[in-house]
């Protein structure tokens, strides 16, 4: 279980963020566009209040892109180093994805959800007790 708050931040040091409150849902995405973005098989991700997330150190800067689904990503960033932070998507206002990468503590969350499956690299052996998804998932009934 995640220690609250939870402290995170960039690869160089020059952003930080502090976590307030604890995430609704945690899974590991296996898109195309999570693998390109990380160059790596998968993102995890953590969805937050975005009232819960403050920045204690730099601005990170964002860029915008738009998704398979026709939604508006907004990814931050830091400027300097290029670590991603976390997300907006325009089909979750009130709602931000956190990197779990990005924390200080990254093991004190458990993955054991996954999304777009379907585009899951053929070397990633996932537990059968995990809970699998071909492509994404409507997650807000997690957001109480």
């Amino acid at each position: 279980m995640l220690n609250i708050p939870a402290k995170g931040g960039c690869q160089c040091g020059d952003c930080g963020y502090v976590l307030k409150a604890n995430p609704y849902v945690a899974y590991a995405c296996h898109c195309q566009e999570c693998k390109k973005l990380t160059a790596s098989a998968f993102l995890t991700c953590m969805h937050v209040s975005s009232e819960s997330v403050t920045t204690t150190k730099g601005q990170p800067v964002s860029k915008q892109r738009e998704s398979d689904s026709g939604n508006t990503i907004l990814t931050w960033f830091c400027d300097s180093c290029g670590s991603t932070l976390f997300a907006d998507n325009s089909s979750r206002p009130g709602i931000k994805t956190l990197h779990v990468g990005s924390l200080e503590q990254p093991e004190e969350r458990t993955i054991n959800k996954h999304i777009w499956t379907k585009r899951k690299l053929p070397w990633i052996q996932l537990p059968d007790t995990d809970e699998t998804y071909p492509e994404g998932k409507d997650w807000s009934k997690y957001y109480q």
